[in-house]
């Protein structure tokens, strides 16, 4: 694993839209990626994503609701 938030982002998008994804690995990866920088709002919406693939509805309201909390912290419209 890298000390770059990009790359794990595309680490993670490697695994999950693989011919035979592993959706452990990519969300690990997507994790890592919002620690590392979380000013990345396309990243919890990737992870939302993941989680209504996976039947975590909960999970992905969550993460949705993350990038409007970190939208308005700071001052970027990520979901207009």
């Amino acid at each position: 694993m890298t000390g770059y938030p990009e790359a794990t982002e595309f680490d993670a998008l490697s695994k999950i839209y693989a011919e035979k994804p592993d959706l452990e690995a990519g969300e690990r990866f997507l994790r890592q990626s919002v620690r590392l920088d979380p000013r990345g709002f396309f990243v919890d919406i990737e992870l939302g994503n993941l989680y209504l693939k996976r039947g975590s509805r909960e999970n992905a309201l969550q993460a949705y609701s993350d990038v409007a909390t970190r939208s308005q912290r700071s001052g970027t419209p990520a979901l207009d």
